[in-house]
């Protein structure tokens, strides 16, 4: 490590360049600092294995500190192939992570084992998990959990703070204070910020930084010009639950809405209950099928204190709630539903399995309350010009209804990006988690409220490999 004074921020990961795969190096002449370690994820299993499969690009062994803001797959997927490579840095994360990154990780370890099963059999090639739950055992006993809103000092070169992201279940954007000899910066890393305009049950409401050197911003929603409201959501509860009734009650079919386990099956499921719950007449079963989900609803008991434990316990003893059963989903059901099934893309899983029998039935809907990228089966379902699909290899024909709700966003919207980034007193502001498109728009006008408002502030929309800061 080069002893000369210096601060050096590398972008390896994916999320320089796309929306996917965080991974971001800061290295001083005595620390090396890890923002992050997740999968890289898009609609292709087999180039997503490769990808996650490729060694990483910095020595494991020799970092000292690795923080992970929240338990998305994409933030923190890809830990345990550090400390499978001898890294024994302790895992800094927000006070109540412990759970649902447990959960997750050990999900994603049995994952890539049938992945890895998969291709080698399709590609005659013998291939190997990247991981294994013996690394996700090893990446928990590192784990070391810290409060908001406090500042926690590591050694005399290293500080940091969580402050709410408002995200989801404990996001958080980081605060860290670096000095290296006579060198200090402040660098605020957000990782996935929430949407300040619509409330979300179970998530901490997200908390203005006003001040950095150095801002690393997501930038996911930076060309999304039509924001997903508080007047957006409350339209579209009624639409949901018109949808419910119309094709539940009246025409007596079945609603599936593809769900992410983590955090939307448990927002929906509130949702849902708070539509519902005081009328007696609605005795229509609400099926949570997604193992993983469930063991998140678990985490969440585990993890909730106070209003939100009151509140999520009340949800899950709903007496319309069914949770998961191997068979429902492989059976005709014995009149309607609605089903909360993942993945939320339709790409895998039980959502998928669902999808072959609603698809082609006019009495059933098919909802949607989330993103669906290009070239996912979600999508193709969501296009109105595609009249017959095609899964595993078997036609079928669109028969049911299609409706797509906006306003279930987690992340934040491109008018509160702008408000935020704006606002902070930085000297540069780096975009990552973000397409080509999103970003050059989000700091063409980023640039422009900058200048306006008398600041110097750089805007940095395509990152190179490394920063020298100084």
């Amino acid at each position: 490590m080069d002893n000369h004074p210096h601060i050096d921020i590398y972008f390896y990961g994916k999320n320089a360049t796309e929306v996917t795969g965080s991974c971001i190096l800061i290295e001083t002449s005595s620390r090396k600092i890890l923002l992050e370690c997740g999968l890289y994820q898009s609609t292709n299993p087999v180039s997503d294995f490769m990808i996650n499969s490729e060694p990483l690009p910095f020595n494991p062994a020799e970092i000292d500190y690795v923080f992970c803001n929240h338990t998305h797959v994409d933030h923190i997927g890809r830990l345990p192939v550090l400390y499978k490579n001898r890294c024994s840095a302790p895992l800094i994360m927000p006070k109540g992570s412990a759970y649902v990154l447990s959960s997750l990780l050990y999900d994603c370890s049995k994952i890539t084992r049938f992945d890895a099963k998969k291709i080698s059999r399709k590609n005659h090639k013998k291939l190997q998990p990247y991981y294994n739950d013996e690394n996700v055992d090893r990446t928990m006993r590192r784990l070391e959990e810290y409060d908001f809103n406090v500042l926690h000092r590591l050694d005399d070169c290293v500080s940091f703070m969580f402050v709410p992201a408002g995200h989801i279940l404990n996001s958080a954007q980081l605060v860290l204070f670096i000095q290296d000899g006579d060198l200090k910066k402040k660098i605020l890393y957000t990782s996935d910020l929430g949407n300040t305009f619509v409330k979300k049950y179970y998530v901490q409401p997200f908390e203005k930084v006003d001040s950095a050197d150095i801002v690393i911003g997501e930038s996911t929603y930076g060309d999304t010009y039509e924001n997903a409201t508080e007047e957006l959501r409350n339209k579209e509860i009624r639409q949901l639950e018109n949808v419910i009734r119309e094709t539940c009650l009246e025409k007596k079919g079945t609603v599936l809405i593809p769900v992410f386990a983590n955090s939307r099956a448990q927002e929906l499921m509130t949702v849902l209950f708070h539509i519902f719950s005081n009328d007696p007449q609605f005795r229509i079963p609400v099926i949570l099928d997604t193992s993983l989900g469930e063991q998140i609803c678990m985490d969440y008991l585990d993890t909730l204190k106070k209003d939100d434990l009151h509140m999520f316990r009340t949800v899950c003893a709903w007496n319309n709630m069914v949770y998961f059963e191997p068979y429902i989903s492989r059976t005709v059901l014995d009149g309607p539903a609605v089903v909360l099934a993942s993945s939320g893309m339709l790409n895998f899983g039980p959502a998928n399995n669902w999808c072959k029998s609603v698809i082609r039935d006019p009495l059933s809907t098919i909802l949607f309350c989330g993103y669906s990228p290009e070239g996912s089966l979600a999508e193709k379902v969501k296009d109105p010009a595609v009249k017959e699909l095609v899964i595993e290899g078997k036609k079928y024909k669109k028969n049911c209804k299609i409706i797509d709700l906006h306003s279930f966003s987690s992340h934040m919207q491109r008018d509160a990006l702008l408000d935020y980034y704006a606002s902070i007193d930085a000297k540069t502001i780096f975009l990552v988690h973000g397409d080509s498109s999103a970003k050059s728009s989000l700091s063409e006008e980023l640039r422009a409220r900058l200048s306006s408002s008398g600041k110097d502030t750089t805007v940095i929309p395509f990152v190179e490999k490394c920063h020298h800061l100084c």
